[in-house]
C-alpha cells in the first residue's frame, strides 16, 4: 500500500510514466492476491474451528479485517465448551444468551432436544404405561423398528 502511494505520487508528477503504471498494476494485483489469501486462511481457520487454528490466523494476520470476528469465535468456543461441559438446559440457554456469534446454536438445539428426550424417557419408564410410551415415541419421532423394540421391552 505504501508502494502504491509512492507510485501514485510519481504518476501525478509524470502521468505518462509507463514503468510506474506497470509497477502500480503489479502492486494492485499483489494486494488483491494477498487479500484473497488472507480470506482463504480466515475461512480455513473458521472451518477448522479450533482455538489453535483461530489463534494461528490472528498471529499470521494481526491487522486483518477478520481479526475481530476471529476473536469473537474464540470467545464463543469457550462459552460453548462451558455449556457442553455442564450439559444442562440452563447451561445451553446461558450459551444462547452470552454468545454473540452463536456458532454452536444448532449443537445447542440438538443438546436441548436430547435433554428433553431423556427427561421424557425417564417419565415414560417411571409410569410405564402405553399412553406415556406412545406420547414419547410420537414427540421424538422414533422410527418404527426402534419403537417396536422399545414396546417389546415393556411387554
Amino acid at each position: 500500500i505504501a508502494a502504491q502511494s509512492l507510485l501514485n505520487g510519481v504518476l501525478k508528477l509524470s502521468p505518462s510514466n509507463t514503468h510506474a503504471k506497470s509497477l502500480l498494476d503489479t502492486c494492485k494485483r499483489g494486494v488483491v492476491a494477498q487479500k484473497q489469501k488472507e480470506k482463504e486462511a480466515y475461512e480455513k481457520a473458521c472451518l477448522d474451528g479450533s482455538v489453535a487454528a483461530l489463534q494461528a490466523f490472528i498471529s499470521k494476520y494481526p491487522k486483518s479485517s477478520f481479526v475481530d470476528d476471529v476473536k469473537e469465535r474464540i470467545i464463543d468456543y469457550y462459552i460453548w465448551e462451558e455449556a457442553r461441559t455442564i450439559n444442562t438446559s440452563d447451561s445451553y440457554h446461558s450459551y444462547l444468551q452470552k454468545s454473540h456469534t452463536q456458532i454452536y446454536k444448532k449443537d445447542v438445539e440438538k443438546a436441548l432436544l436430547e435433554i428433553e428426550a431423556e427427561k421424557e424417557w425417564k417419565k415414560c419408564k417411571q409410569f410405564c404405561d402405553e399412553e406415556s410410551l406412545s406420547k414419547f415415541l410420537k414427540i421424538h419421532h422414533i422410527n418404527f423398528v426402534l419403537s417396536t423394540i422399545i414396546i417389546l421391552h415393556f411387554i
